[in-house]
């Protein structure tokens, strides 16, 4: 299998209440998605 290209996003979503730990808040989530396309075909 031969992949012809790689996307990748970087998704920030917003949190409804801050994660509050010893170390800081965090508001919102940050996520890494990957698309690879082969042909015609992609995941």
């Amino acid at each position: 299998m031969k992949i012809d290209s790689l996307e990748i996003f970087h998704v920030a979503m917003p949190l409804i209440y801050p994660w509050r730990t010893a170390y800081g808040a965090d508001y919102d989530i940050h996520s890494v998605l990957v698309k690879a396309t082969s042909g015609d075909h992609f995941a």
